[in-house]
């Protein structure tokens, strides 16, 4: 199976390969979490944890999403 290589994102030399591994899973968690309540626009979501992996990401999709 091959990939276009347009989705990709090149890892910053601070970030190490394994943090780098574990953002997506975070990040689909995050999105699935908010996805039964979408669209977003207009509405309020509370993130409890919003200083953890996918409480963060919660929030960021959230504000991006809820525009």
């Amino acid at each position: 199976m091959s990939c276009p290589e347009s989705r990709f994102a090149a890892l910053p030399a601070s970030v190490s390969f394994e943090a780098g591994a574990a953002l997506p899973v975070a990040g689909l968690t995050a999105w699935q979490a908010l996805k039964g309540s979408m669209p977003l626009a207009g509405k309020r979501v509370l993130v409890l944890g919003g200083a953890g992996g996918v409480g963060h990401l919660a929030v960021q999709v959230g504000a991006l999403v809820g525009r």
